[in-house]
């Protein structure tokens, strides 16, 4: 489990550090500080810069451009970067990893940009501009190095072959119902099934049971039906509305994280952006609750971002009502009269006088 973190040149962040980190996380501050470009570093961290992580993150935000000189779409590999970085010196390297790391420096993910120029591209505003473009990258980790080119990013997307790692990674937007299915597959016939089920009843107390099943419209796809007492045919598990499904996903990432992992071993991060999509206020700490429990049980570490305030009172509550609830709550600020990036800890003892103060969070 990651105790501590520092990122250094990576998009926002010209050098982030966290000196404290706990079991569950919660990421606080305004809109463009940063809060989902940490849970991106703690996404390339944890996969070990895997080039298809490296295409996720990219995608996600739509960082593609046409290479005229290619007559193709390549990733902007310069937006990983923070931007004082590449722009001064036409290269850039970033890195993330423990505060606490080893003179080797193996468990830090250091990426560097090479073949970096200035490239003149078609703009649907300006019509022409010259940007930075960062043809290859030097990955390392782990003791070892390995090289991705620009143009080979995304060539197994051309392809149509090959897929993302299932990234521990939970956006706002609904998760894929194949994707959640392929975890529940894992789980279904072990012990971890009955533990999502107890954490959707937090939501509906009726539910008896979900599984998965072939979508009526689609035989490639697969959607959730859940059973509950008070009514006596199954139903599409979307009918009970956002909160039910968020919950669902979860607990089920949880567990499938746990599952997958080896004990001790490295992947057992569960990142998560604005939580809080689709669960009301009155929920919050009861979820919080399960979540506590949940990533103790299956020894996973958790990253969780949020623009609540319910959502904090309720992770405050479960921190306070439990000493083995470690919690700790991230407060991230921009650094005035700097390009910086400052994270302020809030832990256990200092939660509830957060909360009766109304400090700000967002």
């Amino acid at each position: 489990m990651l105790t501590s973190l520092e990122i250094k040149n990576f998009r926002t962040f010209s050098h982030l550090f966290i000196e404290r980190l706990g079991r569950v996380n919660l990421i606080l501050g305004k809109n463009n500080v940063g809060k989902t470009c940490l849970l991106e570093a703690l996404r390339l961290y944890d996969a070990g810069g895997d080039p298809r992580a490296i295409k996720a993150v990219l995608l996600a935000r739509n960082e593609v451009r046409i290479d005229p000189a290619r007559e193709c779409a390549v990733p902007m590999l310069d937006m990983l970067f923070h931007k004082t970085s590449v722009k001064h010196d036409l290269r850039g390297q970033l890195a993330i990893g423990p505060r606490h790391a080893s003179e080797e420096h193996e468990d830090w993910l250091l990426i560097s940009g090479h073949d970096v120029s200035l490239t003149v591209v078609d703009d649907p505003i300006s019509h022409r501009k010259q940007v930075l473009s960062v043809g290859s990258l030097r990955i390392d980790f782990g003791g070892q190095s390995r090289g991705v080119r620009c143009e080979d990013l995304l060539l197994e997307e051309r392809e149509g072959r090959g897929s993302s790692p299932e990234l521990p990674f939970l956006s706002p937007a609904p998760v894929s119902e194949d994707l959640v299915g392929r975890w529940w597959d894992a789980i279904v016939l072990t012990g971890l099934k009955d533990d999502v089920i107890s954490a959707l009843k937090l939501i509906d107390q009726t539910v008896l049971d979900v599984g998965f099943v072939t979508h009526p419209l689609d035989p490639y796809r697969r959607m959730a039906m859940v059973r509950t007492s008070r009514i006596p045919e199954p139903f599409p598990l979307r009918s009970l509305g956002d909160g039910a499904v968020r919950v669902f996903n979860l607990a089920v990432a949880l567990q499938y994280r746990g599952f997958r992992s080896e004990p001790g071993g490295a992947g057992r991060i569960l990142l998560v952006d604005e939580v809080e999509n689709g669960i009301h206020h009155s929920a919050h700490y009861d979820v919080w609750k399960a979540l506590f429990r949940l990533a103790g049980l299956n020894d996973v570490q958790v990253f969780a971002t949020t623009h609540s305030w319910d959502c904090l009172k309720g992770f405050a509550r479960a921190v306070a009502e439990d000493e083995e609830n470690d919690g700790v709550a991230i407060r991230l600020e921009k650094v005035q009269g700097q390009e910086q990036t400052g994270a302020i800890i809030i832990e256990g003892n200092d939660l509830p006088f957060v909360v009766r103060d109304s400090i700000e969070v967002r």
